[in-house]
């Protein structure tokens, strides 16, 4: 069957969690990293790596495809009660190109907002809207435009809706080191007439990959004024096993929070977070459990009573082990990351000596014929020398007799096209020469009969 050409709309229920859109402009965070991290993890996840969140992680032909997820509360007399959902859409490449999400009025499910997000011709994303839906209409909120330069986002802009246009509110400026690993986010804001400088956050590195200190310092008065620390240190597994925060109180760092975590064969089992007042004191407590295939399944909270732990929530995760990860299709925005197909999350609150359940999701899939993989053999393409001077081959695996290769910039510019012919079934040997072009990361484009993958080529 051919590649699907229209975008697959994927119409069931559900929802994983109860974000709202985005409104950093009415929020006490200080800059709009704080504020992705904390409140907005999927977005956080595609904006700092972007290849790894728009690129589909399954490989067989026929895919499980999350379609949707549905919440529900369990009420005083234990009946579920709906409270909202969430439907996925997927593109013709397997890339999720629309979240939305649903509350439920007891009687039906209702749109409450959307994200939509777009990609350039090397599949990266470079715009995420938001809209919120209100009688009967949907209504753009806010966006974000990301501009890369050699593979790396460089910078973001935040936009709001406002008197039906969009309007600047900020800027994000990434900068990296040779290793590709971030070390200043500079953020800047709007003023009507240019941007000024709002706060910045520097990073340093182990083994030039492993975060070692963040320092966040804001802009007052003309001159850069240091806020806050974060320290991490690692096992020889490089598992992060500490994480101090500090504060600067105009002389000195002063500590104020760490979190100390315990792993088995590199699974996190314990996280324990204390705060400094004079001396280290327990605020709470997670505890982890596994199954053999290094799925979470338990997630127990717990806080600190004064002289013992106390128990306070937990998860627990269901799995259909019949499909490994190479058998599903995702969306970028899911929060969390298996091994096996999640069917189900439920949430448990402890009271009176019993853990009551008061939250369940549920996860629907369905089979989605891609027929990526079975004429153009995606996993045998091969690019070498890579990285290379600009001269480099590029062997095809293919069944095609005509097959279109081009090559992209990383702004998706077409810079070089030919049609191979194919006089035999296996392995084609193509040269290339882009010396004259400059170095840089660039994009082979391999596509016949509607079906396409890419080969990432770095020229030095």
């Amino acid at each position: 069957m051919l590649l699907l050409l229209s975008l697959i709309v994927l119409v069931v229920i559900a929802q994983k969690n109860n974000n709202h859109s985005i409104n950093y402009k009415n929020s006490s965070y200080t800059s709009v990293r704080d504020y992705l991290k904390a409140t907005q993890p999927q977005i956080w996840k595609l904006l700092n790596k972007p290849n790894e969140a728009s690129s589909p992680k399954a490989t067989n032909e026929f895919k499980q495809a999350l379609d949707s997820t549905v919440s529900m509360e369990i009420d005083w007399t234990k009946d579920l009660v709906k409270e909202g959902s969430e439907i996925y859409t997927y593109d013709a490449q397997g890339r999720c190109v629309m979240i939305q999400n649903n509350d439920y009025d007891g009687d039906t499910f209702s749109p409450e907002y959307k994200m939509t997000v777009t990609y350039n011709n090397v599949n990266m994303p470079t715009s995420v809207m938001y809209e919120e839906y209100d009688a009967g209409v949907w209504e753009p909120t806010e966006k974000f435009d990301i501009t890369y330069e050699g593979g790396l986002m460089t910078e973001l802009l935040l936009y709001e809706w406002d008197d039906n246009q969009w309007k600047i509110e900020l800027k994000e400026v990434v900068t990296y080191d040779d290793y590709d690993n971030i070390t200043l986010y500079t953020s800047y804001e709007w003023d009507g007439t240019t941007f000024i400088n709002d706060d910045k956050e520097e990073y340093t590195y182990y083994e030039n990959e492993y975060e070692h200190e963040s320092i966040t310092s804001d802009w007052v008065s003309d001159s850069w004024v240091l806020e806050y620390k974060t320290e991490s240190s690692y096992d020889g597994n490089w598992n992060n096993v500490l994480t101090v925060e500090s504060v600067w109180n105009s002389s000195e760092w002063a500590e104020t929070y760490k979190t100390e975590n315990t792993y088995s064969e590199n699974n996190l089992v314990s996280s324990i977070n204390s705060s400094y007042n004079g001396s280290w004191n327990y605020n709470w407590k997670d505890e982890y459990s596994y199954d053999d295939n290094g799925n979470i399944t338990e997630n127990i909270e717990y806080s600190w009573q004064g002289d013992s732990w106390g128990l306070v929530f937990k998860e627990t995760f269901s799995f259909n082990y019949d499909y490994t990860s190479d058998d599903l299709l995702m969306p970028f925005f899911w929060e969390y990351e298996y091994n096996n197909m999640l069917l189900g999350i439920n949430e448990y609150s402890y009271n009176d000596d019993n853990w009551e359940n008061t939250k369940q999701q549920l996860m629907y899939y369905s089979e989605k014929n891609m027929n990526a993989i079975d004429k153009i053999d995606m996993a045998n393409n091969v690019v070498y020398p890579n990285p290379n001077n600009g001269i480099f081959n590029l062997k095809i695996n293919s069944d095609f007799q005509d097959i279109e290769v081009s090559v992209l910039d990383f702004s998706g510019r077409v810079i070089y096209s030919k049609t191979v012919n194919n006089s035999r079934v296996g392995d084609i040997e193509v040269p290339f020469d882009l010396s004259a072009a400059g170095t840089g990361i660039y994009f082979i484009r391999i596509s016949q009969d509607h079906q396409t993958s890419y080969q990432k080529v770095v020229v030095q």
